[in-house]
């Protein structure tokens, strides 16, 4: 199948969106969907994680997680044979509770290039570079 830009940028955005929501909810087996099973995740440190290093990564995150929410903005779409890399602005929010008297909230500014591959009819994030990431976090009381 031939794609064009704006089929491929909508095709893209919808599998964002699923993301985004196995993200919110905490669902590692659709998070998991997402990516390829031969997929690298480069750390900005240059650590490589495979999918299965990454999954049990986010899965420990998830677990600890009473609240996560994550957005984008794409910079940056850029074709290239069988597979699409797109710079994208992440941020994301997660929050815990402890011992239900304290909340600690992280909020994470990252930018990465992230390239897609179709897999079984279905686009798949098969690499991830992270080029630069930002982490705060915030403490407050629950009263």
């Amino acid at each position: 199948m031939a794609w064009d830009e704006i089929g491929i940028t909508t095709a893209l955005d919808a599998r964002h969106a699923q993301a985004q929501a196995a993200f919110t909810n905490r669902d590692i087996e659709a998070y998991r969907e997402i990516f390829s099973a031969e997929g690298r995740y480069e750390q900005k440190d240059g650590i490589v994680l495979d999918q299965s290093r990454l999954m049990r990564d986010v899965r420990a995150q998830f677990q600890k997680m009473d609240r996560a929410e994550s957005r984008f903005v794409r910079e940056k779409l850029v074709l290239d044979g069988e597979q699409v890399s797109e710079t994208l602005i992440q941020n994301a929010s997660f929050e815990v509770s402890l011992f239900g008297l304290v909340r600690r909230r992280w909020d994470l500014e990252r930018r990465g290039v992230y390239t897609w591959v179709m897999e079984d009819g279905r686009w798949r994030i098969s690499h991830v570079r992270i080029l630069d990431e930002h982490l705060r976090g915030t403490w407050r009381m629950n009263f």
